[in-house]
């Protein structure tokens, strides 16, 4: 007599759980550009965001000028917890 073998039933494809189920991917920035109907530039160079990173001319000197305002009207605009040292 032939020794007996056991079967593994495959489950119906059909009834699997949600758990089973791949998480559906994120969108890729095309898709998400296209959906809010703007176009996509390519990336820049790290030369080009140094230069975008650097001070404008003369702006340092405006900041200047704004904390020394700032300074002399302190009582007037009640800015206690502004101070022309914060970065």
């Amino acid at each position: 007599m032939a020794p007996r073998t056991t079967t593994t039933r495959r489950s119906d494809p059909t009834t699997r759980s949600s758990s089973t189920t791949r998480p559906a991917r994120p969108p890729i920035p095309r898709e998400v550009a296209d959906m809010l109907g703007v176009t996509l530039s390519p990336p820049r160079r790290p030369e080009q965001t140094a230069r975008l990173r650097k001070a404008l001319p003369g702006v340092e000197g405006i900041l200047d000028g704004v904390a020394a305002l700032r300074a002399e009207n302190a009582g007037t605009l009640h800015l206690k917890d502004v101070t022309p040292e914060a970065p």
